[in-house]
């Protein structure tokens, strides 16, 4: 039995370009994005490029747009929480101007990551 790839893990992506491509955009844009991962399986520097909701992501030596961690990142995957906040909030560096807002463009959703379960 062969098992699809995890997306992923404890609420964290594991795959950026996989889960990123997967994923429905709002705007159209491009951002250099460079994640940061402390057990070191999802960092990288990608380029992610945004058309019609669609995105296109592939490895770059650009230098980044916002430097973010996997559990930021992940956080605004899910719509949980504005890019913007967290930039003022020191958790997301923009090299950038206006970066973290056309992250907010992009990754906006209707409706936010809501769990109703408590841990």
């Amino acid at each position: 039995m062969q098992h699809e790839r995890e997306l992923f893990s404890r609420g964290e992506v594991v795959d950026v370009p996989q889960a990123l491509e997967a994923r429905h955009f709002a705007a159209d844009g491009t951002l250099v994005l460079k994640v940061t991962d402390g057990l070191g399986l999802t960092a990288g520097t990608f380029s992610l490029k945004v058309q019609g909701g669609t995105a296109r992501v592939t490895a770059s030596d650009e230098v980044p747009d916002l430097e973010l961690d996997i559990a930021a990142l992940s956080s605004i995957y899910l719509g949980a929480v504005n890019p913007v906040s967290l930039a003022a909030a020191g958790t997301v560096h923009e090299n950038t101007a206006g970066a973290a807002f056309l992250a907010a463009r992009l990754f906006a959703v209707e409706r936010p990551a809501h769990c109703l379960t408590h841990f």
